[in-house]
């Protein structure tokens, strides 16, 4: 019981192994096309969330200081003795004291790197490994 094959089996064989191997190679090239055009327009949605951070956070800052701006203590004192009925304490009733730390500030808006920058980061240099 010898099975080898004649020459015609063999190449038709062949024809065929060469063909499965060609679809495979032509389908896994059509997927990582569609997947790399599905990363550009992730990347161009992340580029454009990250530009509309960046103005929120302006916006923000913009806003806070606008909120600061509108704090005038002489309406505030006005609004709490002639609405609220707050009186003017006694000398009796108040008490001054000295510290020796000195005056701080405290910056409102400021903030770190915005959340997925490195989500970000890693899809870029995936992308860059892709060109």
């Amino acid at each position: 019981m010898n099975k080898t094959l004649s020459a015609g089996a063999r190449r038709t064989v062949s024809l065929v192994l060469f063909a499965v191997f060609f679809t495979v190679a032509s389908v896994l090239l059509v997927l990582s096309l569609l997947c790399r055009a599905e990363l550009t327009a992730e990347l161009s949605q992340v580029d454009a969330l990250s530009t509309e951070l960046r103005e929120l956070c302006s916006e923000r800052r913009r806003l806070i200081i606008e909120l600061e701006a509108q704090a005038d203590l002489e309406r505030i004192e006005d609004r709490a003795k002639n609405v609220l009925g707050m009186q003017t304490p006694f000398p009796w009733q108040t008490q001054s004291m000295s510290t020796e730390t000195e005056d701080r500030s405290v910056l409102y808006g400021v903030e770190d790197e915005p959340e997925g920058k490195l989500l970000y980061e890693f899809i870029r240099a995936l992308s860059a490994l892709l060109d």
